[in-house]
């Protein structure tokens, strides 16, 4: 996870928000049904070299005319698209209005950069920004294709592919990796399509996803959980994801039971389930309402995981009870000689529980 939120660019967003606006949400259980909405709207971005510079238009032309492809607009229009557009714009202002992370962040957030490109994208002034649009109809075939395009323009031109909505920069052959090779059967890896922020919050850990908005859907919050259970909500999150994106609906208002053998994705079902300890039985009941935006959040939709169909005499003692049943777990007995120094120390921990 990572435990640093990069501010979003706003331009975008704004932009798309006021072209196809979307409804905002109290904090009540989410309706049943799909929870998908139409048309999505995301952007990718190319940072380019100088020699970059006067043939990424050219080659975006040139791209376009393969099949499948969207269909590239001076514009987006007002009314929601019937087939997938695209609408490009060359920046010659990237250090004023669409500044590259900085060495430090490339250390979180970049992807099979070497030393020298991230040195060299800090003087980039130049970026091709591509904002894609499709109905849900169209869904993961128009989101593959974007994928696809961006990547074949980054090699045409030798430059470096932004992800706007999960803040990540990529070379063109870890973009390949991450988010082209890691399909299977017309499903994505939902994982590497994403990314997960975990931070300090108002009283333990927060967790989100970022970059759920790709797929129409909303992006995913954990909050109020102990750092001892970060790599299990993590895999919760991930696992949770990926069953949206491959289509799964909610049965009755704001309740979702995730079956994790339900999974079609081949491998990331198979990353899951050797992992589960004997007891476990791959099944999390989870409540579901509206989640509430904090800053540094996505511009999407949100949607919080609730734990309150696990018994249990508090908030954290419901999680416990999930991830037990989920994931499974083991008891073990270490038998320790009390001392006046082992017993203040366990006093004192006492103390500090919530």
């Amino acid at each position: 996870m990572i435990l640093l939120v990069l501010p979003r660019r706003w331009l975008a967003a704004a932009t798309l928000a006021l072209l196809w606006p979307t409804a905002i949400f109290s904090a009540e259980p989410t309706p049943r049904g799909n929870l998908q909405r139409s048309p999505i709207a995301f952007e990718l971005a190319i940072y380019l070299p100088k020699a970059g510079k006067t043939t990424a238009l050219p080659a975006l032309h040139q791209r376009v005319k393969a099949p499948g492809m969207p269909a590239l607009v001076e514009a987006l229009p007002r009314r929601p698209p019937t087939a997938p557009i695209l609408q490009a714009r060359l920046l010659d202002t990237v250090q004023k209005d669409y500044r590259p992370p900085s060495l430090d962040l490339l250390q979180r957030f970049g992807r099979g950069l070497s030393r020298d490109q991230a040195h060299a994208l800090q003087k980039t002034e130049d970026a091709l920004v591509l904002r894609f649009a499709h109905p849900a109809a169209n869904g993961l075939p128009a989101y593959r294709a974007a994928l696809q395009l961006a990547e074949q323009v980054a090699r045409d031109t030798e430059g470096l592919l932004w992800d706007e909505e999960t803040r990540e920069v990529f070379t063109p052959d870890e973009w390949r990796r991450r988010r082209l090779d890691s399909w299977s059967g017309g499903l994505p890896d939902a994982a590497l399509q994403t990314v997960i922020h975990a931070y300090k919050g108002d009283k333990q850990v927060r967790a989100i996803t970022l970059g759920m908005v790709k797929f129409g859907l909303p992006d995913v919050v954990i909050d109020d959980f102990s750092w001892s259970n970060n790599r299990q909500m993590g895999a919760l999150l991930n696992a949770f994801v990926q069953a949206l994106v491959e289509g799964a609906t909610l049965k009755s208002p704001g309740h979702f039971d995730l079956d994790l053998r339900s999974l079609r994705h081949a491998a990331v079902k198979d990353g899951l389930l050797p992992s589960l300890k004997s007891n476990a039985n791959a099944v999390a009941r989870l409540t579901l309402v509206n989640g509430k935006a904090e800053s540094g959040d996505p511009e999407n939709r949100l949607l919080e995981l609730k734990f309150d169909r696990y018994p249990g005499p508090d908030h954290y003692a419901r999680q416990d009870a999930l991830l037990s049943a989920l994931f499974g777990s083991e008891d073990a007995v270490t038998r320790v000689k009390h001392n006046e120094e082992l017993l203040a120390a366990s006093a004192a921990a006492k103390k500090r529980l919530p």
